[in-house]
């Protein structure tokens, strides 16, 4: 059996949904893929897990419709406090410097994927293939040829690879990557507490890693708690009541009375990034094209920004008469990215660096760097807009334009 599709994106998560609502509004026929079975993906239940959105993608996801249903599921930041050591070495980023709506957002992602798929399955050009686990990319006259089995063939004009930090198609592809272990774990979970955090984000800092606090609606809030492998395994290992407690030491008396909500989640983290993000009839976004620390927050907004730029790259060539695969506007689309990714890369890695050691000089150099950060709104500003992704060239979704 053979398929011919217009543009095929690999991986059913977010950001391969986003793409393939993105990329549908050029009327092409779209295949998304995943080597899982849908009654498998649809019955994933409470996912921990959260992501920050900020003002630029939020921007995005109104065009694309999806908003309008996140909205209820969503919490404004409006202040993000950084502390080191305590709240007296601490600054604030206060939404007041960017003026407008809200910097960023906090939104689930079980609700923020329910509400992708919802819209997907509405969407006629939209091809949904499960229990696909790609085995071959190949070329020929027709295309990229991709092959779960001998039997089964799907034939497309662009290959999307949205399939997350273990990319089968940036594998199959040949597309090299570079990886470095950072030997440290980020443990997520949803606490529910006492005393409100009125919008504010915060983000405290200690020697084996960071711990983020995501302010949710009805007094819960996301907990991304960084540490370095062995005490996170030990940690892990704590009945729920004896880890809250362990998580209170950290926090403070700032929540309140702590409760956990739901599982509590981990994963190893690393740093990983393609040298090269296209190639003839194929590109990749999201965390096929690179992985960062959680430090800030920011994954999701980087695979918005790729989705972004691709769906318009290729919505140009098509209305040029060119092929969605055209080699020429996915080099357009990897350059535009490039500067991006590097400087949040280098930041993200950077910061970690900085504050997840306990060397003496380091120290003084933190303290130092917060003081002059905190004396300068126009060095505020400048992080505050690269957080919201408002630096540099943006594409029309994140303008909030249709494509």
């Amino acid at each position: 059996m053979v398929d011919k599709i217009d543009i095929a994106i690999v991986g059913r998560g977010l950001i391969g949904g986003i793409t393939a609502l993105a990329l549908s509004k050029t009327g092409a026929t779209i295949a998304l893929i995943d080597k899982i079975k849908t009654e498998k993906l649809d019955s994933i239940g409470f996912d921990p897990r959260t992501s920050t959105v900020s003002k630029t993608s939020k921007r995005m996801l109104d065009v694309l419709g999806l908003w309008k249903d996140l909205d209820a599921f969503s919490n404004p930041i409006l202040d993000i406090k950084v502390e080191e050591g305590g709240p007296k070495n601490s600054i604030i980023f206060s939404s007041d410097l960017v003026p407008g709506e809200p910097m960023s957002y906090v939104v689930e992602n079980d609700k923020l994927r329910e509400i992708i798929f919802k819209k997907i399955r509405k969407k006629t050009n939209t091809i949904l293939f499960d229990n696909f686990e790609l085995k071959t990319i190949s070329h020929s006259p027709q295309g990229i040829e991709l092959f779960p089995k001998k039997d089964v063939k799907i034939s497309t004009n662009l290959l999307v690879g949205a399939d997350g930090r273990n990319s089968a198609v940036r594998r199959l592809a040949g597309f090299k990557s570079k990886c470095r272990q950072y030997h440290q774990k980020a443990i997520v979970l949803i606490v529910k507490h006492s005393i409100s955090q009125r919008n504010t984000a915060r983000q405290l800092f200690f020697p084996p890693g960071p711990l983020a606090i995501l302010p949710l609606k009805d007094n819960r809030s996301s907990i991304v708690w960084t540490m370095d492998i062995p005490t996170a395994d030990k940690y892990l290992k704590l009945p729920p009541r004896n880890f809250i407690k362990e998580l209170e030491s950290r926090v403070g008396k700032s929540l309140g009375s702590i409760s956990l909500s739901g599982e509590i989640l981990s994963y190893q983290l690393d740093l990983q990034f393609a040298k090269n993000i296209v190639s003839p009839g194929i590109s990749l976004v999201g965390d096929a094209a690179r992985i960062i620390h959680p430090i800030a927050g920011q994954g999701l907004n980087l695979g918005l920004r790729d989705v972004a730029v691709l769906a318009e790259v290729v919505v140009d060539a098509l209305r040029l008469g060119l092929d969605p695969g055209d080699l020429y506007s996915l080099r357009k689309y990897e350059r535009w990215r490039s500067l991006d990714t590097a400087a949040m890369v280098a930041s993200t890695d950077g910061i970690n660096k900085l504050f997840s050691n306990k060397i003496p000089t380091l120290a003084f150099s933190r303290k130092f760097g917060l003081k002059l950060i905190d004396s300068s709104n126009l060095i505020k500003r400048f992080f505050m807009r690269q957080a919201i992704g408002e630096l540099g060239t943006l594409p029309r979704l994140l303008r909030g334009e249709e494509l």
